[in-house]
């Protein structure tokens, strides 16, 4: 992921959730996790970069504190392996139920060019890539496509914020 990509995601994405109550808890250049934490429970927001392709992902779930093992949604083996059972720095890959956004192509926000490729389906690549995949173009990068993924992003997050508030509800 480039650092213009990161820097606009960062910049956009954590103004909406900071007026959301939300504050960066951990970044990289692959990803950024936001909490919001309450008395009984954290909740998480986090955005992260493929590995391999050119797209992101947007998700979400919630940690329950002060709750019994059932009833908590960590998944304990996880999270104490890799956090070694730091609240501050849980993320949605600790939690069990999570929720992720809807993008272009499942849940998938691509900022590149997109095939289907064949033998592959759908595959994002960056646009400045000489690797091509075989198969066909189905969306061009252009000089907005950063602004415009972040707009949808932002456009989408109620989605995100019905999910807590359902959910939260729903333990509590």
């Amino acid at each position: 992921m480039n650092k213009e990509i990161r820097k606009l995601i960062l910049d956009k994405l954590g103004d909406e959730l900071s007026k959301n109550g939300f504050y960066l808890v951990d970044s990289t250049r692959e990803y950024a996790v936001y909490h919001k934490k309450n008395n009984n429970h954290i909740e998480i927001i986090q955005w992260a970069k493929d590995k391999y392709e050119s797209y992101i992902t947007v998700s979400t779930s919630i940690a329950f504190l002060n709750t019994n093992v059932e009833k908590s949604n960590i998944n304990y083996k996880w999270f104490n392996e890799f956090n070694n059972g730091n609240y501050s720095k849980i993320n949605v890959d600790d939690c069990l139920n999570k929720y992720f956004l809807k993008g272009h192509f499942g849940r998938e926000f691509h900022y590149g060019d997109v095939y289907i490729a064949i033998g592959r389906g759908i595959v994002g690549v960056t646009h400045n890539c000489q690797k091509k995949p075989l198969g066909f173009k189905i969306k061009r990068y252009k000089d907005s496509t950063y602004n415009e993924l972040c707009n949808l992003i932002i456009k989408r997050m109620n989605r995100i914020y019905s999910w807590l508030e359902k959910n939260k509800s729903s333990v509590l």
